[in-house]
Protein backbone atom coordinates (compact mmCIF):
# COMPACT_ATOMS: atom_id res chain seq x y z
CA UNK A 1 0.00 0.00 0.00
CA UNK A 2 3.15 2.48 0.74
CA UNK A 3 3.47 2.42 -3.11
CA UNK A 4 -0.22 3.13 -4.16
CA UNK A 5 0.46 6.65 -1.69
CA UNK A 6 3.23 7.62 -2.55
CA UNK A 7 1.78 8.04 -6.52
CA UNK A 8 -1.33 9.52 -4.84
CA UNK A 9 0.77 11.70 -3.84
CA UNK A 10 2.83 12.13 -6.66
CA UNK A 11 -0.16 12.71 -9.14
CA UNK A 12 -1.67 15.07 -6.73
CA UNK A 13 1.14 17.36 -6.32
CA UNK A 14 1.49 17.69 -10.00
CA UNK A 15 -2.03 17.84 -10.67
CA UNK A 16 -2.77 21.42 -8.10
CA UNK A 17 -0.06 22.96 -9.08
CA UNK A 18 -1.62 25.73 -10.96
CA UNK A 19 1.09 26.46 -13.61
CA UNK A 20 0.53 22.96 -14.63
CA UNK A 21 -3.40 22.92 -14.83
CA UNK A 22 -2.98 25.78 -17.15
CA UNK A 23 -0.96 23.82 -19.60
CA UNK A 24 -3.79 21.29 -20.44
CA UNK A 25 -3.79 17.60 -21.06
CA UNK A 26 -1.92 17.65 -24.26
CA UNK A 27 0.65 18.78 -22.53
CA UNK A 28 1.01 16.34 -19.78
CA UNK A 29 1.44 13.05 -21.02
CA UNK A 30 3.75 11.18 -18.54
CA UNK A 31 0.60 11.98 -15.98
CA UNK A 32 -1.89 10.99 -18.33
CA UNK A 33 0.17 7.74 -19.41
CA UNK A 34 0.17 6.83 -15.33
CA UNK A 35 -3.49 7.25 -15.14
CA UNK A 36 -3.91 5.23 -18.10
CA UNK A 37 -1.93 2.60 -16.50
CA UNK A 38 -3.83 2.80 -13.29
CA UNK A 39 -7.36 2.38 -14.86
CA UNK A 40 -5.20 -1.22 -16.45
CA UNK A 41 -4.28 -1.99 -13.11
CA UNK A 42 -7.94 -1.65 -11.57
CA UNK A 43 -9.36 -5.30 -12.02
CA UNK A 44 -6.32 -6.18 -10.31
CA UNK A 45 -5.71 -3.30 -7.54
CA UNK A 46 -9.16 -1.57 -7.24
CA UNK A 47 -8.71 0.72 -4.66
CA UNK A 48 -6.75 2.39 -6.95
CA UNK A 49 -9.62 4.21 -8.31
CA UNK A 50 -9.11 6.85 -5.68
CA UNK A 51 -6.17 7.92 -6.87
CA UNK A 52 -7.91 8.34 -10.39
CA UNK A 53 -10.54 10.31 -8.75
CA UNK A 54 -8.45 12.58 -6.73
CA UNK A 55 -6.70 13.21 -10.29
CA UNK A 56 -10.05 14.01 -11.91
CA UNK A 57 -11.29 16.35 -9.50
CA UNK A 58 -8.31 18.45 -8.96
CA UNK A 59 -8.69 19.32 -13.46
CA UNK A 60 -7.45 16.35 -14.92
CA UNK A 61 -9.55 15.73 -17.98
CA UNK A 62 -7.98 12.02 -18.77
CA UNK A 63 -8.53 11.44 -15.12
CA UNK A 64 -12.27 11.71 -15.76
CA UNK A 65 -12.28 9.93 -19.27
CA UNK A 66 -10.67 6.92 -17.28
CA UNK A 67 -13.15 6.77 -14.50
CA UNK A 68 -16.01 7.16 -17.46
CA UNK A 69 -14.65 4.25 -18.88
CA UNK A 70 -14.58 2.56 -15.63
CA UNK A 71 -17.87 2.73 -14.37
CA UNK A 72 -19.01 2.70 -18.58
CA UNK A 73 -17.54 -1.08 -18.42
CA UNK A 74 -16.98 -1.98 -15.52
CA UNK A 75 -13.12 -2.05 -14.69
CA UNK A 76 -12.43 -2.53 -11.29
CA UNK A 77 -15.56 -0.97 -10.15
CA UNK A 78 -19.52 -2.05 -10.63
CA UNK A 79 -20.83 -0.72 -13.40
CA UNK A 80 -22.72 2.32 -12.95
CA UNK A 81 -23.89 3.95 -15.94
CA UNK A 82 -25.25 7.58 -14.10
CA UNK A 83 -21.61 7.56 -12.52
CA UNK A 84 -19.81 7.47 -16.06
CA UNK A 85 -21.66 9.66 -17.55
CA UNK A 86 -21.27 11.79 -14.71
CA UNK A 87 -17.54 11.56 -15.22
CA UNK A 88 -17.60 11.83 -18.91
CA UNK A 89 -19.42 15.31 -18.26
CA UNK A 90 -17.85 16.55 -15.89
CA UNK A 91 -14.43 16.82 -18.36
CA UNK A 92 -16.42 16.89 -21.79
CA UNK A 93 -15.60 20.47 -22.60
CA UNK A 94 -12.11 19.76 -22.26
CA UNK A 95 -11.51 16.12 -24.09
CA UNK A 96 -13.45 15.28 -26.99
CA UNK A 97 -13.19 11.69 -26.04
CA UNK A 98 -15.18 12.55 -22.82
CA UNK A 99 -17.50 14.73 -24.89
CA UNK A 100 -18.52 11.94 -27.46
CA UNK A 101 -18.53 9.11 -24.93
CA UNK A 102 -21.21 11.05 -23.10
CA UNK A 103 -23.35 12.31 -26.39
CA UNK A 104 -22.98 8.04 -26.91
CA UNK A 105 -24.61 6.98 -23.56
CA UNK A 106 -27.42 10.04 -24.06
CA UNK A 107 -27.77 8.74 -28.15
CA UNK A 108 -28.25 5.20 -27.45
CA UNK A 109 -30.89 6.23 -24.57
CA UNK A 110 -32.56 7.88 -27.53
CA UNK A 111 -32.57 11.29 -25.50
CA UNK A 112 -31.01 12.84 -29.18
CA UNK A 113 -31.48 16.52 -27.40
CA UNK A 114 -29.01 15.29 -24.65
CA UNK A 115 -26.59 13.88 -26.96
CA UNK A 116 -26.78 17.13 -29.12
CA UNK A 117 -24.54 19.76 -26.59
CA UNK A 118 -21.91 16.56 -26.52
CA UNK A 119 -21.44 15.90 -30.01
CA UNK A 120 -20.96 19.27 -30.85
CA UNK A 121 -18.10 19.39 -28.28
CA UNK A 122 -16.73 16.33 -30.02
CA UNK A 123 -17.09 17.36 -33.31
CA UNK A 124 -15.20 21.00 -32.35
CA UNK A 125 -15.64 22.44 -35.93
CA UNK A 126 -13.26 24.97 -35.35
CA UNK A 127 -10.21 22.58 -34.99
CA UNK A 128 -8.71 20.05 -37.43
CA UNK A 129 -8.65 17.50 -34.85
CA UNK A 130 -12.88 17.20 -33.87
CA UNK A 131 -13.87 13.89 -33.62
CA UNK A 132 -15.29 12.39 -37.04
CA UNK A 133 -17.96 10.12 -35.63
CA UNK A 134 -19.62 13.43 -34.02
CA UNK A 135 -19.57 14.87 -37.15
CA UNK A 136 -21.10 11.99 -38.63
CA UNK A 137 -24.14 12.05 -35.80
CA UNK A 138 -24.70 15.24 -36.10
CA UNK A 139 -25.16 15.14 -40.06
CA UNK A 140 -27.88 12.34 -38.83
CA UNK A 141 -29.36 14.06 -36.08
CA UNK A 142 -30.16 17.21 -38.43
CA UNK A 143 -31.06 15.34 -41.19
CA UNK A 144 -33.44 13.12 -39.60
CA UNK A 145 -34.88 15.43 -37.58
CA UNK A 146 -35.01 13.75 -34.26
CA UNK A 147 -34.22 16.77 -31.95
CA UNK A 148 -35.97 19.33 -31.28
CA UNK A 149 -34.66 21.51 -33.73
CA UNK A 150 -36.22 19.74 -36.58
CA UNK A 151 -34.70 18.62 -39.48
CA UNK A 152 -32.09 21.38 -41.22
CA UNK A 153 -30.61 19.64 -44.30
CA UNK A 154 -27.78 22.70 -44.88
CA UNK A 155 -26.61 21.95 -41.41
CA UNK A 156 -26.51 18.12 -41.94
CA UNK A 157 -24.36 19.13 -44.72
CA UNK A 158 -22.27 21.49 -43.18
CA UNK A 159 -21.51 18.37 -40.78
CA UNK A 160 -21.04 15.69 -43.59
CA UNK A 161 -18.97 17.83 -45.29
CA UNK A 162 -16.99 18.42 -42.33
CA UNK A 163 -16.53 14.63 -42.40
CA UNK A 164 -16.19 14.20 -45.28
CA UNK A 165 -13.27 16.39 -45.48
CA UNK A 166 -11.28 13.44 -42.55
CA UNK A 167 -12.01 10.77 -45.64
CA UNK A 168 -15.12 9.17 -43.65
CA UNK A 169 -16.42 6.64 -45.98
CA UNK A 170 -20.46 6.97 -44.74
CA UNK A 171 -20.25 11.32 -44.95
CA UNK A 172 -18.88 11.45 -48.31
CA UNK A 173 -21.75 9.29 -49.30
CA UNK A 174 -23.72 11.05 -47.82
CA UNK A 175 -22.47 14.34 -49.58
CA UNK A 176 -23.19 12.16 -52.73
CA UNK A 177 -26.86 11.53 -51.89
CA UNK A 178 -27.34 15.06 -50.98
CA UNK A 179 -26.50 15.95 -54.67
CA UNK A 180 -28.34 13.50 -56.21
CA UNK A 181 -31.55 14.35 -54.54
CA UNK A 182 -31.36 17.48 -53.93
CA UNK A 183 -31.75 17.72 -50.25
CA UNK A 184 -29.86 20.83 -49.30
CA UNK A 185 -29.79 22.47 -52.92
CA UNK A 186 -30.42 21.86 -56.50
CA UNK A 187 -29.42 18.06 -57.48
CA UNK A 188 -26.15 17.81 -59.08
CA UNK A 189 -25.81 14.56 -60.77
CA UNK A 190 -22.18 15.01 -61.73
CA UNK A 191 -20.68 16.01 -57.72
CA UNK A 192 -23.27 12.77 -57.11
CA UNK A 193 -21.21 10.35 -59.23
CA UNK A 194 -17.84 12.25 -57.98
CA UNK A 195 -18.85 11.20 -54.02
CA UNK A 196 -20.98 8.45 -54.77
CA UNK A 197 -18.04 6.61 -56.55
CA UNK A 198 -15.23 7.67 -54.20
CA UNK A 199 -17.39 6.19 -51.32
CA UNK A 200 -18.66 2.90 -53.47
CA UNK A 201 -14.31 2.41 -53.42
CA UNK A 202 -14.73 2.81 -49.96
CA UNK A 203 -16.80 -0.06 -49.66
CA UNK A 204 -19.84 1.49 -48.19
CA UNK A 205 -22.90 0.06 -49.68
CA UNK A 206 -25.23 2.76 -49.85
CA UNK A 207 -23.10 4.39 -52.18
CA UNK A 208 -22.59 1.08 -54.82
CA UNK A 209 -26.34 0.86 -54.39
CA UNK A 210 -26.86 4.17 -55.42
CA UNK A 211 -24.17 3.80 -58.61
CA UNK A 212 -26.57 1.46 -59.64
CA UNK A 213 -29.35 3.98 -59.72
CA UNK A 214 -27.20 6.19 -61.92
CA UNK A 215 -26.55 3.89 -64.36
CA UNK A 216 -30.12 1.90 -64.38
CA UNK A 217 -31.54 5.62 -64.65
CA UNK A 218 -29.29 7.68 -66.42
CA UNK A 219 -29.28 10.24 -64.03
CA UNK A 220 -26.61 12.71 -65.21
CA UNK A 221 -24.98 9.78 -67.42
CA UNK A 222 -25.85 7.12 -70.58
CA UNK A 223 -27.18 4.01 -69.25
CA UNK A 224 -25.62 1.31 -68.70
CA UNK A 225 -27.28 -1.77 -67.55
CA UNK A 226 -24.46 -4.16 -66.99
CA UNK A 227 -22.36 -1.49 -64.84
CA UNK A 228 -25.75 -0.88 -62.92
CA UNK A 229 -26.29 -4.80 -62.46
CA UNK A 230 -22.64 -5.07 -61.23
CA UNK A 231 -22.99 -2.09 -58.38
CA UNK A 232 -26.67 -3.64 -57.12
CA UNK A 233 -24.77 -7.14 -57.23
CA UNK A 234 -21.73 -5.98 -55.38
CA UNK A 235 -23.99 -3.88 -52.75
CA UNK A 236 -26.09 -7.04 -52.12
CA UNK A 237 -22.59 -9.25 -51.11
CA UNK A 238 -21.66 -6.14 -48.96
CA UNK A 239 -24.83 -5.71 -46.97
CA UNK A 240 -27.81 -8.08 -47.34
CA UNK A 241 -31.03 -6.33 -46.65
CA UNK A 242 -29.95 -4.71 -50.18
CA UNK A 243 -31.16 -8.39 -51.72
CA UNK A 244 -33.82 -8.49 -53.64
CA UNK A 245 -34.49 -4.73 -53.76
CA UNK A 246 -33.81 -4.47 -57.68
CA UNK A 247 -34.98 -8.44 -58.46
CA UNK A 248 -36.95 -6.95 -61.34
CA UNK A 249 -34.14 -5.07 -62.59
CA UNK A 250 -31.61 -7.74 -62.62
CA UNK A 251 -33.83 -10.07 -63.81
CA UNK A 252 -34.62 -7.91 -66.59
CA UNK A 253 -30.99 -8.35 -67.93
CA UNK A 254 -30.12 -10.18 -70.71
CA UNK A 255 -28.19 -13.87 -70.18
CA UNK A 256 -24.99 -11.96 -71.74
CA UNK A 257 -25.39 -8.47 -69.39
CA UNK A 258 -26.20 -10.75 -66.07
CA UNK A 259 -22.59 -12.41 -66.97
CA UNK A 260 -21.03 -9.98 -67.51
CA UNK A 261 -21.97 -8.06 -64.70
CA UNK A 262 -21.48 -10.83 -61.92
CA UNK A 263 -17.87 -11.32 -63.23
CA UNK A 264 -17.65 -7.81 -63.24
CA UNK A 265 -19.06 -7.65 -59.22
CA UNK A 266 -16.70 -10.76 -58.40
CA UNK A 267 -13.45 -8.83 -59.85
CA UNK A 268 -14.53 -6.00 -57.96
CA UNK A 269 -14.95 -8.00 -54.50
CA UNK A 270 -12.07 -9.67 -55.03
CA UNK A 271 -10.23 -6.32 -54.96
CA UNK A 272 -11.55 -4.37 -52.92
CA UNK A 273 -12.49 -6.94 -50.06
CA UNK A 274 -15.73 -6.76 -47.64
CA UNK A 275 -17.23 -3.88 -45.60
CA UNK A 276 -15.44 -2.44 -42.45
CA UNK A 277 -18.38 -1.18 -40.55
CA UNK A 278 -17.48 1.52 -37.75
CA UNK A 279 -18.26 2.26 -34.46
CA UNK A 280 -20.34 5.09 -35.42
CA UNK A 281 -22.05 3.21 -38.03
CA UNK A 282 -23.45 0.73 -35.70
CA UNK A 283 -25.07 3.75 -33.70
CA UNK A 284 -26.55 4.90 -36.62
CA UNK A 285 -28.07 1.94 -37.31
CA UNK A 286 -30.22 2.34 -33.97
CA UNK A 287 -31.62 5.94 -35.22
CA UNK A 288 -32.98 3.88 -38.34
Amino acid sequence: MAHKHSLHSLLCAALLVPSFLALGYDSAPAVTERIKAIYADLPTNPDNVSVIESAAYAGNPAAGFYLGLAYQFGTGVPRDEEKALGYYKLVADRLRESAFNAARIYWLRAKYDDALPYLVMAADERASSGLVQAMVLLGQLYETGKTKLGKDYTAAARWYELAARQKDAFAIEKMGEFALYGYARAAQYREARIYLERAADMRNPDAQFLMGELFSRGMGLPVNRVEAGKWYLVAEAQFPAFKGKRAGFLSGLTEHEMSAAQKMAVIWNDVHGPQVVSDHLAIIDRLR
